[in-house]
């Protein structure tokens, strides 16, 4: 097969000449697509899960595993419309297929983001005033040029289908549209571990937020933040917050049943893991970089 330098189009891509194996040029999405399957895909911006596995759930609108590559990462429902339920794969949401089944005109919005760490902790909404929205008046919700799904409101809210007692760390690209919450980073049916400052205040509440979170190896963008002490701001953030122990999280980002309490703006990708995982935070945090170019 060809060096990983390039892939080479036409012909010369199925070249037996050993000197071109390591040409550079450009893959076609065919010849990426075996790459990935293969395992043999470049690390940096690739599939995420294949190379830091055991999260406890992933969600995301591209693909994160080659095991799931095939497998729809969003069930989403249309205003108007029969049937008015449909599940897409990542490539079907960026391709058009999946404003073209929306309609132009038409809003779609998010019944259930699905788990791509293989152990089906799907986040859910079957109340249509809480679904988040991924396409509005036919058009998909972007953020820098990548898909995102925007949480309209504060009243918006995914629920995990198992709820989690042990998250130990948290991966979240996302972009606040207006600070004026007590916004929480990560909600709980019980526990308000992940608890946002008040109005126009920090990303965590020096008073309310656990210990075990303030405390931890928090970072925006890599660079490593007293959470308590920083006010939330409208800048597209990958947050990263390690726990120094055991917290609790059931939803997307509701805090129990209160309102005013969740995300507004759009989120892009989830990643919680039940380990610690400090070692490899620089190289997911560069992975999910490489894809969204979030900062250089």
């Amino acid at each position: 097969m060809l060096g990983f330098n390039g892939g080479l189009i036409g012909g010369l891509a199925n070249a037996r000449n050993t000197s071109l194996q390591n040409a550079v040029g450009v893959w076609t999405l065919n010849e990426q697509r075996r790459a990935k399957l293969a395992n043999q895909w470049p690390v940096v911006g690739g599939l995420l899960l294949d190379d830091y596995s055991g999260a406890a759930l992933a969600y995301s609108l591209r693909s994160l595993s080659s095991a799931v590559i095939a497998n729809p990462v969003v069930k989403v429902r249309r205003s108007s419309g029969s049937p008015s339920e449909a599940d897409f794969t990542a490539t079907e949401v960026s391709d058009g297929t999946l404003t073209g089944w929306v309609g132009a005109g038409n809003n779609g919005f998010v019944v259930t983001w699905y788990d791509q760490s293989g152990n089906g902790n799907n986040a859910t909404q079957l109340n249509f005033a809480k679904q988040p929205r991924i396409v509005t008046s036919g058009e998909l919700e972007i953020e820098s040029s990548k898909p995102a799904i925007l949480w309209q409101d504060s009243s918006v809210d995914l629920t995990f289908a198992t709820r989690l007692t042990t998250v130990r760390s948290y991966f979240l690209l996302a972009k606040l549209t207006t600070t004026a919450n007590a916004t929480f980073l990560l909600g709980d049916s019980i526990n308000y571990d992940f608890h946002g400052g008040y109005a126009g205040g920090a990303w965590l509440s020096s008073f309310d937020a656990a210990a075990v979170v303030k405390n931890g190896d928090n970072r925006l963008n890599g660079v490593t933040k007293n959470f308590t002490e920083t006010n939330r701001s409208t800048t597209r953030y990958i947050f990263t917050m390690i726990t120094t122990g055991n917290a609790a999280a059931h939803h997307l980002t509701l805090d129990r049943t209160q309102f005013n309490r969740s995300w507004v703006g759009p989120i892009q990708e989830v990643i919680i893991y039940t380990s610690d995982q400090a070692s490899n935070r620089s190289e997911i945090e560069t992975n999910i970089n490489a894809h969204y170019n979030v900062y250089t």
